[in-house]
């Protein structure tokens, strides 16, 4: 499926901000847009941010794979559960979120966060 392109009419005030931002940061100006511009799309109704779905390596069928919390069908499909695994960690790196690798039958047997971890814990 091709992408086509997204036009964003900015005030001028926001358009300031963002070249003032693009300047601060030293971030090319189409980073600062495509950051804004995601982190638009990402809010749900009311402002609140979407979480980030974590992910899961699974059994399915014959072989792995790899489910982000919530959906319904598996993003890809592997022959063994380290392959999988390997897979998952780096979409949990990249997202933020946690990876949970789940056993033949079907429990928790590993769970690694890559997010907002806070160390040492509160409390």
């Amino acid at each position: 499926m091709a992408t086509r392109p997204l036009a964003v009419r900015l005030t001028e005030s926001d358009r300031r901000r963002l070249v003032d931002y693009s300047d601060r940061s030293g971030l090319p100006m189409s980073t600062v847009i495509r950051t804004a511009v995601n982190e638009y799309l990402n809010r749900q109704p009311g402002g609140r941010m979407k979480k980030k779905a974590n992910v899961h390596t699974v059994r399915h069928g014959d072989g792995w794979a790899n489910r982000s919390e919530g959906a319904s069908r598996v993003s890809k499909k592997f022959d063994t559960q380290a392959a999988a695994a390997e897979a998952a960690r780096q979409t949990a790196k990249a997202r933020g979120v946690e990876h949970l690798v789940h056993g033949q039958d079907g429990q928790i047997r590993e769970r690694n966060s890559y997010g907002n971890d806070p160390y040492p814990p509160k409390g």
